[in-house]
């Protein structure tokens, strides 16, 4: 009897051999055990084509259920931005734009992202993330140490300085206005109307002691206007140092009120020179177009936004400065003359300038505070690397040039 014996078997006769037939691994386990001189390698062959044939059935049953599974639906992810012109604002229609929405949206669409937006501000967007309720913030925010140590960044996507806003002349008629509007000219307005006052006061009272006993100089006839007239013409000429000598008070009172006026004119004239030259001193040397490097910034009045990275670049550098609660009136302030200078992000400064010449405003060519904006994401998120190897791919294709010109103009340079 040779192995071919496992394959045809004569049918046994007897109950104990029937009982092995009714328990096929017993048989096969006797039908192995006997021995057989013609195949000394047959039955370790076999037993390992049965294993093969036990795990190619578990693995057929595996493919099976996997198969048959379905794979697990992507949540929507919430991404965070604010109104920031030109990176990150939302059109009448509620819908989002801007450099850095264009931007996401392409590197989303790429890695078939499902998110959906929620409008906060710059400190909701880092709270956002550490606490989240926010999957990833995006727009103008700066690279900074302090923010890494509470959420992670992709690798920067845009270079950007810090900017110098100050008044600007864009009309024949701007000049003008500029002078009604500084804060030189309610100086020297304040400074006349005081002399003014001083001259008719003291008309005023020479024009009473004189006008009976010298009616024909302060009498004007009867009239309150001619006579009051000329009493104001004596007391400008008075307070002059001119003294024509055409009026004269010629009463004891009179005369008396007009020596007191006389001194007075020596040290009202004094002063006002004195005061004329301090404005006109301080004004030159608080010129905002003659700021050329940062310790300008020292001597003028400056204006930015709070817990921005403007504002931590003044506070290390010991410039004081005015918190303003948004861009809009910061600017309008300046536009007024209430800060001489706005500092804040050179790019957005350029585009929200550009879009509103009613400001008349313009952003001086310095270069300072260099910053990088890139995408936030909380601590640890397993969305950073692919996001950074498209991120790198889209800002060094051509169209994210045309992008950025497309909002800030072909002038701009980081």
């Amino acid at each position: 009897m040779d192995g071919t014996d496992l394959l045809i078997d004569p049918v046994p006769s007897t109950v104990s051999n029937l009982s092995v037939l009714s328990t096929p691994s017993v048989f096969l386990r006797r039908k192995l055990a006997r021995p057989t001189s013609t195949s000394p390698v047959f039955y370790p062959v076999v037993k390992i084509a049965l294993l093969a044939l036990l795990a190619g059935s578990f693995l057929v049953g595996s493919v099976s259920e996997a198969a048959g599974a379905e794979p697990p639906e992507q949540k929507n992810m919430i991404v965070g931005l604010a109104n920031d012109p030109p990176f990150t604002w939302q059109r009448p229609d509620g819908s989002w734009t801007g450099i850095s929405v264009d931007l996401w949206q392409s590197i989303a669409e790429t890695l078939h992202f499902k998110y959906q937006y929620r409008a906060t501000t710059l400190a909701g967007r880092i709270d956002g993330l550490t606490q989240h309720w926010l999957d990833a913030a995006i727009g103008p925010i700066t690279i900074t140490s302090e923010r890494e140590e509470r959420c992670d960044f992709t690798h920067a996507y845009f270079i950007a300085d810090l900017g110098v806003a100050v008044p600007g002349t864009a009309t024949v008629f701007d000049p003008v206005s500029t002078v009604f509007r500084s804060p030189v000219f309610r100086a020297i307005v304040k400074l006349l109307a005081g002399l003014i006052v001083a001259i008719s006061l003291i008309a005023l009272i020479v024009w009473l002691c004189e006008r009976k006993i010298n009616s024909s100089q302060f009498g004007g006839e009867g009239k309150f206007l001619r006579g009051f007239g000329s009493a104001l013409w004596w007391s400008a000429v008075t307070l002059a140092g001119v003294g024509y000598g055409d009026i004269v008070p010629k009463g004891f009172i009179g005369r008396l009120w007009a020596i007191v006026w006389m001194l007075t004119s020596l040290v009202l004239v004094s002063t006002f020179t004195a005061t004329m030259a301090s404005i006109l001193t301080a004004a030159q040397l608080s010129n905002s177009s003659d700021i050329q490097h940062l310790d300008d910034l020292r001597r003028v009045r400056v204006g930015t936004l709070p817990a921005s990275t403007s504002a931590d670049y003044l506070e290390v550098n010991h410039i004081k400065y005015a918190n303003y609660p948004d861009l809009r009136t910061l600017l309008n302030a300046l536009a007024k003359g209430e800060v001489d200078a706005a500092v804040y992000d050179k790019p957005i400064l350029i585009y929200e300038i550009q879009n509103d010449a009613a400001l008349h405003l313009k952003v001086l060519s310095l270069r300072f505070g260099q910053q990088l904006y890139g995408f936030t994401l909380p601590e640890g998120s397993p969305l950073r690397e692919p996001i950074n190897r498209v991120l790198l791919a889209k800002i060094h294709d051509p169209s994210w040039k045309a992008l950025i010109d497309s909002y800030l103009g072909s002038d701009y340079r980081p």
